[in-house]
C-alpha cells in the first residue's frame, strides 16, 4: 500500500518469502496483500519477520534459547507491518 517499497516473492517447497525494502519516504504501517492460501486451501494466518526476534513466552526473565523469529498475522490475505525509511524485511509464510 505504499509507492516506495518494493518487494518480491519467491517460494519453495514450504514456505512463501515476501521480501519487501523501503527506498524512503516517512515510517508507516504498510499493508501487503495477495497472499495465496496453503496447499491444502486453508487461508494462511499468519507468518513470521526473519532476523526479527521476540522472547516466547514474554519476559521476565530473559533466558537464552527462548528467542524466536517475530509473528505477523495475516487476515483476507494480507497482512500489516510498519516499515521506515530504508528499512528491509523478509517475511516466511508456510505453504
Amino acid at each position: 500500500s505504499a509507492k516506495d517499497v518494493d518487494l518480491v516473492t519467491r517460494r519453495d517447497g514450504r514456505f512463501l518469502y515476501v521480501i519487501a525494502a523501503r527506498r524512503g519516504g516517512a515510517t508507516t504501517r504498510v499493508g501487503f496483500t495477495g497472499l495465496p492460501a496453503k496447499k491444502d486451501g486453508r487461508p494462511l494466518r499468519g507468518g513470521q519477520v526473519l532476523f526479527e526476534y521476540a522472547q516466547e513466552p514474554p519476559p521476565p526473565p530473559i533466558g537464552a534459547g527462548r528467542q524466536v523469529f517475530r509473528s505477523i498475522p495475516v487476515a483476507g490475505g494480507g497482512f500489516r507491518d510498519w516499515l521506515g525509511p530504508h528499512d528491509a524485511r523478509v517475511y516466511r509464510f508456510a505453504l
